[in-house]
């Protein structure tokens, strides 16, 4: 792979004729890149351990330009430039947010800094617990606004399709596709129940987080499993 990388940072690329190549970079020269966003807690670390595994072949870990991941991030700001198909994954704010706290996403600001979230009301609150969290009654990671400024963006120059966490399975195909990865590869994918499941907490605690995300889940539920924007 260094060879790779030392080619990439030696050359320009689009300077070079495609036959000058050596055979290896001319197999990966048309490969696209692919793009993953998420909000966190919904399955993204194993897809994208799914796509290396079992897509992208002899361009993994490769230079974005020879089709490897560029992004699997939470960034807030949708007003990027890329030439890829991109893909968004979100989930049940309830189950995320119960995904942060196994995950101490609570007491280390990393992730509700790079989602674009309120970091220091936050870190100001700590140390957390799940009943102290509920009773503040504030999402700090900004949830419903992520997704929103996502789904609203109207000077979007990429193509981006948005799917719910529990519509992975079912659409996994579709999802292939999107990324321009082979069909087959679907036979591998394996479902991850949640680890983190928020019917399962007190009554009281559901009536907390509906409360918190009551709009939030609002809109997910009014958005179909797999919902497809091209670029404007």
């Amino acid at each position: 792979m260094n060879i790779i990388r030392d080619w990439h940072n030696s050359y320009d690329m689009k300077a070079i004729g495609f036959q000058e190549l050596p055979p290896r970079l001319r197999k990966l020269v048309d490969l696209k890149p692919y793009y993953i966003m998420s909000q966190g807690g919904c399955g993204t670390t194993y897809l994208r351990s799914f796509f290396e595994k079992y897509c992208e072949g002899d361009h993994m870990g490769y230079p974005h330009e020879f089709g490897g991941c560029c992004w699997n991030e939470h960034r807030r700001d949708p007003a990027v430039n890329i030439n890829a198909n991109l893909l968004f994954i979100y989930g049940n704010p309830c189950d995320a947010t119960l995904s942060f706290f196994r995950r101490a996403f609570m007491e280390v600001p990393s992730h509700v800094t790079n989602i674009g979230g309120d970091t220091t009301g936050l870190l100001y609150g700590r140390p957390w617990t799940l009943e102290r969290y509920l009773d503040n009654g504030i999402d700090f990671f900004q949830l419903e606004s992520h997704l929103r400024g996502w789904l609203m963006f109207d000077q979007r120059q990429y193509n981006i399709m948005f799917v719910k966490y529990d519509a992975l399975n079912d659409n996994i195909l579709r999802i292939l596709d999107w990324l321009d990865f082979p069909a087959e590869a679907a036979k591998h994918f394996a479902f991850r129940e949640r680890a983190s499941k928020w019917r399962s907490l007190s009554k009281t605690q559901m009536s907390q987080f509906k409360n918190m995300f009551g709009s939030y889940i609002d809109l997910q539920d009014s958005l179909p499993d797999v919902l497809i924007k091209e670029k404007n």
